[in-house]
């Protein structure tokens, strides 16, 4: 039977029939309580039929098989059918659940299923007695199942129920609780707790509500309602509580009967529910979700799948609350119920706060403090008000309606404020302060495609950033206001064009500056290589840029445009100091009487300071720098600069570049850290210093006249050279832990001195520390070498000082700051052993296999010529340095080094029948230049920044490289080839540097600790010679070592210099010997 409803009880309209079947939505699963009645719920009120319904256990008789009606075991409640089974049950047994056709049926006479029978299978759990867990005081886990209770007490719980009809209390304290299944009661308790609510469609049944009490605190409740259920009823309690509703199988609501409405009261998160990308997704055309008054009550409703067309179901009730009072505070992102784009109203305390805005529109202030703004998306204002504030239009990037819609204005107000434009259309005003504005796109998005910016400084020295690389026609203007103001423009914004416009630049000294530069350009200024230029269009100056240069395919296109300006009025005070005409000459800067602070630019220019106590600083470029009258700070750039402290006692610092620095009169300080440096002290009693902080330096400290002291620190190593000269005067020298050159010492009475304080102080017997053995004076050659070590015990000793053209014997305590006592008789160096008997010559190898010749590299064609010079050395071991430009390099006698200010791998080694020939490769971008095309004759060494180069490849690097292939077959490691090189570099012979080989642990982990001498020649050959040995050859030998007519270095040095040997590594040493240098360049 159907029944008919009138239509006056939905508003009016045709008459509508019910012929909808009821459906289960809710029976027993697995894990049913056998002590429980059996719950079944229905999709709508029901009443009993004239079928039958059988629950019987498996495999035994039906506990219940009949029909409904008139039976004292069935009861029906609403949409409810409770079969009173509890304690009938037997646990751990499966059922059968069976309802005939015709069984159930709802009001209006529509059968069950649609007439169908329906089946289902269950089983109960196994029989137990309901738990009850209480934790202790502190943070607690506790976990329980169906009809347990859980009491956290106080502290930080985390509270798990699976099953039904449980009970959790969290207590004092910002607990967890998770409940999983039907019919349970939380309580929160007293603090900031979080709720999460589980339903699943395989959850045993209960005919109890879900119960939620979140109790005082701020409480966040969530619910992921995969099966319908019963009831659940919620109660926040005190605080500001979020009810977070995941997912509503059927659209069986939530009720929730103390919401709190307006602002500082709860809120509601239905994000799951809005899918639809629009602006609100309570608007009343497209949104997804509904807030409709029912009575005293609010109902809340949404499509299941968040989208347009839906069918509303019920998501949440609002018991006693009218909707009018709803809020956007009450919603999430600020959304607001209305439907209408009405964002928040915030305003931030005094004393500084953070506002965040939702995804309307909103009105952001800020109070007398500094405060941060965001915006977020939608048409927002956001006024910093007083203080130094931060203003951002987006906190995300947000693309659809919000990217459309986030167009926003922002006001910095009054103090040093940072406004930051993400996306839209935005007005920025600085308002008065030294503000900084952004302007800025989102890779990968088209936020900011045919936007228009309009930014404005304000009152104060402001700066404007545009930062974009995406944006497609896109428009930016740009005034910084009163001040002096500095626009920026990063990224590579070539989709702008004629688009970014200044439109109150100020040109001149003490006017706005463009800071432009920092795309990619080549030579010595910006505009001197084709990269940049600034044309004259009309009445605006236009800046342009060619991403490849003169030389590329691409042409000029606009960067920038200053409206109204006359190109004329351009200074290198507006351009960061370069010249637009490409010109690289600096600016000449006159100090007045008075003491000066003057800084260069970033070309090469000229200070003078003038009287006064001055302090000037280089910048970059390739400064000269004059102190003139008084005691005057002089300090460098990052070019290679002149310094001259002129009279009165100066400091001058060198930290980069290849400098010179002249202390002149006076008594001066001058200081270096880097490059190929000289210090000149002039006259005066002056301090020169060698700074840490350099990595690779060649510095030259010449006293001059007076009584001048000379400081190296700890901190230098190998690859640091220092030349000392102290010139006329008692100088003295600080010794520490690294060793550098005196070129001059005085001995005697009367003559210079060693300052020994800071190598005493590290010495366990600094009272006698020759006597103790701790301090040695050696004599190498015309050096006398002073070396210490930590311990009288220590066999290691480091080298501090080389006194170059002093004898050990004429030193003196009167040569020592400290007196100290001094060796009664110089040692001397050990004498070369005993060479082997003279032994027959082995009979002759078989010829070498031929030498392979290594691929030719092809490289770019030299840069163009630049003038050079011709540097020759003497007849000593010289250092050459040809500096920019194509020089000549000849050294002549001794062992001769070349020195470059880059690394290796920055030039190409070629060798010919000119010399050898060192090209530096670099790009000249940015820089000042480079070390040119030289040419080397007569040179032994190269020295890099990183790694030293030997091109005596017929000497005693070639000597040093083979004995490490003869002794270990495989290729030097750096640092050790240079240990052996400088042992060869100081008059060691090849048997000391085998003996010194045959001795180490990597010989004896590869020979054997105790290895025989047919197996020593016979790995010989297979590591030297790459061969099995012919039968004569290898009798030899061994018989050698076993009479004893010669030692294992003997014969090790005679495999590795033979010249089956030498031919088979000539192919691997041909273009110079990679080396790290042991010491710096010691003396000979």
């Amino acid at each position: 039977m159907a029944t008919i409803r009138s239509s006056a009880l939905s508003g009016g309209g045709a008459d509508t029939v019910d012929t909808t079947p009821p459906s289960l939505i809710i029976w027993p699963r697995d894990w049913q309580a056998a002590n429980h009645d059996l719950v079944l719920v229905f999709s709508e009120a029901i009443r009993a039929g004239g079928g039958s319904i059988s629950v019987a256990p498996e495999n035994r008789p039906a506990l219940f098989n009949g029909p409904i009606d008139g039976n004292p075991v069935a009861e029906i409640s609403g949409n409810q059918l409770i079969l009173h089974l509890a304690n009938v049950l037997a646990p751990e047994t499966r059922y059968s659940f069976t309802l005939d056709s015709g069984a159930l049926t709802d009001l209006s006479g529509n059968p069950l299923n649609g007439g169908r029978p329906q089946a289902f299978q269950f089983s109960t759990a196994l029989e137990r007695t309901p738990l009850h867990l209480t934790g202790t005081d502190g943070d607690d886990t506790l976990s329980a199942s169906s009809y347990d209770t859980l009491d956290g007490g106080a502290g930080k719980d985390l509270l798990t129920v699976m099953g039904v009809d449980a009970l959790l209390d969290g207590g004092a304290g910002n607990d967890t609780l998770q409940t999983h299944g039907l019919g349970h009661t939380v309580k929160g308790g007293s603090g900031d707790d979080t709720i999460q609510v589980s339903i699943e469609w395989n959850d045993p049944s209960s005919a109890a509500p879900l119960q939620i009490d979140g109790g005082d605190g701020n409480d966040r409740i969530s619910f992921l309602l995969n099966e319908p259920a019963t009831a659940v009823l919620a109660h926040g309690g005190g605080g500001s509580d979020t009810y977070y509703l995941m997912r509503s199988a059927s659209g069986v609501g939530v009720t929730i009967d103390d919401f709190q409405a307006g602002a500082g009261g709860d809120l509601i998160d239905l994000s799951a529910f809005s899918g639809y990308a629009g602006p609100t997704p309570f608007d009343a055309q497209y949104g997804s979700l509904r807030v409709e008054q029912r009575g005293a009550d609010t109902a809340i409703t949404g499509t299941l799948n968040g989208a347009r067309p839906g069918t509303f179901v019920d998501l949440l009730l609002l018991k006693n609350v009218d909707k009018t009072t709803l809020t956007p505070d009450n919603f999430w992102n600020g959304f607001n119920p209305d439907g209408s784009l009405t964002g928040y109203r915030l305003a931030a305390p005094d004393g500084g706060g953070r506002l965040d805005g939702g995804w309307l529109d909103d009105s952001l202030t800020g109070g007398h403090g500094n405060d941060v703004l965001y915006g977020n998306p939608g048409n927002d204002v956001l006024d910093g008000g007083a203080g130094d504030d931060i203003l951002f239009d987006s906190a995300v990037n947000q693309g659809g309606w919000a990217a459309l819609r986030d167009n926003d204005k922002l006001s910095g107000g009054d103090g040093n404020d940072e406004l930051h434009s993400l996306s839209g259309s935005d007005t920025l005003d600085g308002g008065n302060g030294d503000d900084t504005l952004w302007i800025s796109d989102v890779p990968g998005t088209a936020t900011r495609d045919y936007k228009t910016v309009e930014a404005n400084g304000g009152a104060g020295h402001d700066t404007i950033i545009a930062n974009l690389s995406f944006a497609q026609n896109m428009v930016l203007h740009l005034s910084g206001g009163a001040g002096s103001d500095v626009f920026t423009i990063t990224g590579y914004p070539f989709a702008l064009g004629d688009s970014v416009i200044i439109t109150d630049f100020e040109g001149g000294a003490g006017g706005d500056v463009l800071d432009i530069f920092g795309m990619h350009w080549e030579g010595v200024t910006p505009f001197s290589g084709g990269y940049y230029q600034v044309i004259q269009r009309g009445a605006d100056t236009v800046f342009q840029y060619d991403r490849d240069g003169a030389a590329g395919t691409y042409a000029f296109r606009d960067l920038l445009v200053l409206q109204n300006f006359k190109i004329g009025k351009l200074t290198p005070e507006n351009t960061q100091g370069w010249n637009i005409d490409g010109n690289s000459k600096g600016q000449l800067i006159e100090g007045s009487a008075g003491a000066d602070t003057l800084t260069g630019g970033i070309l090469s220019d000229t200070i003078h300071g003038g009287g006064g106590n001055d302090v000037l600083s280089g910048d970059a470029g390739d400064d000269v720098i004059e102190g003139g009258d008084g005691d005057d700070w002089l300090i460098d750039g990052s070019g290679n600069d002149l310094l001259d402290g002129g009279p009165g006692n100066d400091k001058l610092v060198a930290i980069e570049g290849n400098d010179t620095l002249l202390g002149g009169a006076g008594n001066d300080h001058l200081a270096a850290a880097s490059g190929h440096t000289v210090l000149e002290g002039g006259d005066g009693d002056d301090l020169l210093e060698v700074l840490p902080g350099g990595s690779d330096f060649d510095l030259v400290l010449d006293g001059g006249a007076g009584n001048d002291t000379f400081r190296v620190g700890n901190w230098t190593s190998e690859k640091q050279l220092v030349t000392a000269i102290g010139g006329a005067g008692h100088d003295v020298f600080e010794a520490n832990a690294y060793p550098y050159i005196v070129a001059d010492f005085q001995t005697g009475a009367g003559g210079d001195l060693i300052d020994l304080a800071q190598v005493l102080a590290r010495l366990d017997k600094s009272d006698t520390p020759f006597a103790s053995g701790q301090l040695k004076l050696l004599q190498n050659g015309e050096y006398t070498v002073l070396q210490a070590t930590m311990s009288a015990s220590d066999a290691y000793f480091s080298n501090l000082l080389y006194l170059k053209g002093v004898h050990v014997a004429d030193l003196k305590a009167e040569n020592f700051v400290q007196h100290v006592d001094l060796p009664s008789a110089p040692a001397t160096p050990p004498t070369d052993p005993t060479p082997p008997p003279v032994v027959v010559t082995p009979p002759p190898p078989p010829p070498p296999p031929p030498v392979v010749t290594p691929p030719v590299v092809v490289t770019p064609p030299p840069l163009p010529a630049t003038p050079g010079v011709i540097r020759t050395g003497g007849a000593g071991d010289d250092i050459l340095h040809g500096g920019a430009g194509n020089d000549t390099l000849i050294g002549g006698d001794g062992r001769d080094t070349a020195t470059y200010g880059g690394k290796l791998g920055d030039y190409k080694i070629s060798h010919d029948a000119g010399g050898w020939h060192v090209a530096d490769q670099r790009s000249r971008s940015g820089s000042s230049g480079n070390d040119g095309n030289d040419t080397l004759q007569g040179v032994e060494r190269i020295a890099f920044a990183d790694q030293a180069v030997a091109l005596d490849i017929d000497g005693v690097a070639a000597q040093a490289y083979r004995i490490y292939r003869a002794a270990f077959d495989r290729t030097p490691d750096l640092a050790g080839l240079g240990y052996w090189i400088d042992r060869l570099d100081h008059d060691a012979s090849l048997r000391d540097i085998a003996a010194g080989f045959a001795g180490s642990k990597e010989f004896a982990d590869l020979y054997g600790s105790a290895p025989g001498n047919a197996d020593i020649v016979l790995r010989l050959y297979h590591n030297i010679l790459h061969r099995e040995p012919d039968a004569g050859g290898y009798a030899y030998w061994v018989g050698i070592l076993d009479n004893k007519q010669a030692t294992l270095p003997y014969v090790l040095a005679f495999f590795s210099d033979s010249p089956e040997n030498q031919d088979g590594v000539a192919a691997l040493i041909g273009n110079g010997i990679v080396y790290t240098p042991y010491a710096p360049y010691a003396p000979a």
